[in-house]
């Protein structure tokens, strides 16, 4: 399977990018990716939200790769302008949402949900549960992967789900919990997600919220919460929360990549959030120099049990 960072520089070098955002939302928020790809079968997808125009999308790789166990050392390669990574080819379409809203961020759910965020005509910032149908059957066929007799190289179609409906859960226009910068489900071991995991762009708090009722606990600030303060939260803009199981640490969330508010440049701590006993509670936060971060392995993917399966 793919990671993201793979994803993106495809979607992002396929795909002509705005350069221009909604005057309520920051620069740095008129384009996000989700942290975690979407998956059916063979395809694999990256949300994508654009502030200006307001639009959500869904860019879609699919091969027979995405099945399998990652695999750096494969050649890769160009046939009549199809990219074949071994002897995989890729088919990839992008797919657009009209929006009543202004996103900023998104999340997968699983398979058939994704959650997007954003602000709404009125300045609320808003939380939607979006449901995917695939086509008919329960669970519905998914796409076959062929095999060219002559080339060996597989190749399988991308499917593109239909939006069946739209669930706000969450809707406020409160200081401290202005427009969502970050977002990622809260993983619980063998069920399905039922929570989430919320940074707002003007205090750079986190939350914990509640899936079912939009209900918001805070767990780290620059002042408190109940894991425990976190200074850089208010200073630095963390611009990407990323998902992963590692062992002897259980479900691991990290903020990283981030700016500096006020020295541009200058090394900025992550920020990660642990769930050892992978049971859908965050149980202690810790904030990590990049520096250490990266030496400790967090960056490692070999480090890491399993990617997340939806």
């Amino acid at each position: 399977m793919f990671t993201t960072s793979i994803v993106i520089a495809f979607c992002m070098a396929i795909f002509p990018q705005p350069t221009q955002s909604d005057p309520a939302v920051p620069a740095h928020l008129a384009t996000s990716y989700s942290p975690d790809q979407l998956r059916f079968g063979y395809q694999e997808g990256v949300i994508v939200t654009y502030a200006y125009p307001p639009t959500v999308k869904i860019d879609w790789i699919a091969s027979g790769l995405s099945n399998a166990a990652p695999d750096h050392t494969l050649p890769v390669s160009y046939v009549d302008g199809d990219l074949i990574v071994g002897n995989h080819s890729f088919s990839k379409r992008d797919q657009r949402f009209r929006v009543g809203l202004t996103p900023t961020a998104s999340a997968v759910l699983d398979k058939k949900s994704i959650l997007i965020a954003g602000i709404d005509q009125h300045d609320n910032t808003v939380v939607e549960i979006w449901s995917l149908s695939y086509g008919a059957g329960t669970p519905p066929t998914e796409p076959s992967l062929n095999v060219n007799a002559v080339t060996g190289i597989t190749s399988v179609e991308v499917t593109l789900p239909t939006r069946t409906s739209i669930q706000r859960i969450h809707s406020e226009n409160a200081v401290g919990r202005k427009l969502v910068r970050n977002l990622c489900t809260i993983r619980t071991a063998g069920t399905n997600s039922t929570s989430a995991l919320v940074q707002f762009e003007d205090s750079g708090d986190v939350y914990k919220m509640e899936l079912a009722s939009g209900a918001l606990t805070l767990l780290s600030s620059s002042t408190g919460g109940g894991l425990g303060s976190v200074p850089s939260l208010s200073t630095v803009s963390h611009m990407t929360l990323k998902f992963g199981d590692r062992t002897n640490y259980g479900f691991v969330y990290s903020l990283i990549f981030a700016i500096a508010d006020d020295q541009p440049g200058q090394i900025t701590p992550s920020v990660l959030f642990f769930d050892q006993d992978r049971n859908g509670t965050i149980d202690s936060v810790l904030e990590l120099p990049d520096a250490v971060y990266e030496s400790q392995g967090w960056l490692d993917p070999s480090n890491y049990i399993t990617s997340w399966n939806y």
